[in-house]
């Protein structure tokens, strides 16, 4: 069985403008009056922190400092002791979570339940300012919460609007190229995508290639979707985990009230794991079956960094017989990719199981390159 881990890079490959860095441009050029943008704190934040990586896990990884941060400036001791005042005005170009305690008052009001802050809608001025009445380190942990998933809303957003267009692909899947054949073995997708490029232009010819009915990716991180409400929005937007032996925060532990910007808890609220927990049964269920169905991977446009590498760990290792192909596209790439996936499965195995493929490696390239008069006919080759 063939498995395709993807990706933003596959998107990209498709040219499609899907980073974070095509997000934060498109909100500086085009949305910064809107106040649900200029109100949106980590909007604020990535669009004023210029030496911000361009990846996807610089992004995760800001994220993780921005919070970590909180703690080395003892911010969430002082809120379990008194209530703040949190006020930004609409004219602040240069907002920082760093900078966070110039933006808090100490402030008394009535108590708010559940959420534990409250937007004041101050007449005159709400539309002028964000003003937000924070009682405790729980209510700050919602509220930058809410604020983080209203960010991931407008991103879906985005990238809806963003993958209706057309565009001139530079590239196109090929099946044969890995040994498929027509009618032949089990291919499947686990996408770490939000956007449904794979499942979009070959569904129908993946379903040639293979014996699943009704092909389907496992979107592990949720497929962007049509809804109204932030609330209603089901991508997994976050960090990695907090307080493994790895990454202890000095001699704190973040307040359980913050666990929810972790992946592997968002996974879980968001029902993101299961069609992921079933792929992993039947991966089970295959190699315990059928023992010359040896599960071959196909890494494609992923960095395997580190906020995935739980999950990816898991995937590898269902079979230890099975064999890891990872493209990459120059030599800086593939020293990372080396790194990344040693430090998931470890030395022995990458000696054993790990091959590195060059993009475009013309006999064995999962990606191929089209030429200028083959541009929109994704048809598999």
């Amino acid at each position: 069985m063939h498995i395709l881990v993807l990706g933003n890079g596959f998107d990209l490959a498709h040219d499609l403008k899907t980073t974070y860095r095509d997000f934060l441009d498109y909100c500086s050029k085009n949305k910064m009056n809107d106040k649900q943008y200029f109100q949106n704190l980590w909007i604020q934040h990535f669009i004023n922190k210029p030496k911000l990586g361009n990846t996807w896990i610089d992004l995760e990884k800001e994220i993780y400092d921005v919070l970590t941060n909180f703690l080395y400036k003892d911010l969430i001791f002082e809120l379990k002791n008194q209530a703040k005042k949190f006020e930004l005005k609409k004219s602040t170009n240069n907002f920082s979570f760093y900078d966070i305690k110039n933006y808090l008052i100490n402030y008394s009001h009535e108590t708010v339940e559940q959420t534990h802050y409250k937007i004041m809608k101050e007449t005159g001025v709400y539309t002028e300012s964000l003003n937000v009445y924070i009682e405790n380190e729980e209510g700050f942990a919602n509220f930058l919460y809410d604020q983080l998933r209203s960010f991931t809303k407008l991103f879906e957003d985005y990238l809806l609007k963003e993958i209706d267009k057309t565009r001139k692909n530079k590239y196109k899947l090929s099946l044969q190229s890995i040994g498929a054949k027509e009618g032949g073995k089990d291919i499947y997708v686990v996408s770490f995508n939000y956007t449904n490029t794979c499942q979009r232009f070959y569904t129908d010819k993946v379903n040639n290639f293979s014996n699943i009915k009704n092909f389907k990716p496992i979107y592990v991180h949720g497929n962007a979707t049509y809804n109204d409400d932030y609330k209603d929005c089901k991508l997994v937007l976050g960090t990695k985990s907090f307080n493994t032996p790895e990454n202890k925060v000095k001699q704190y532990d973040i307040p359980v009230c913050f666990n929810i910007f972790q992946k592997h808890n968002q996974r879980h609220k968001y029902g993101t794991i299961e069609p992921y927990q079933d792929f992993i049964r039947a991966l089970i269920e295959i190699s315990e079956n059928d023992k010359n169905n040896i599960p071959i991977f196909h890494v494609i446009g992923h960095s395997l960094d580190e906020t995935d590498h739980n999950i990816l760990e898991h995937i590898f290792n269902v079979n230890k017989k099975s064999i890891i192909n990872i493209y990459y596209h120059n030599e800086l790439a593939q020293q990372n990719l080396i790194n990344n996936i040693t430090n998931i499965i470890g030395e022995n195995e990458v000696m054993t199981r790990v091959r590195f493929i060059h993009q475009h490696n013309e006999s064995r390239s999962i990606l191929k390159e089209l030429n200028p008069t083959e541009f929109n006919n994704l048809s598999l080759i």
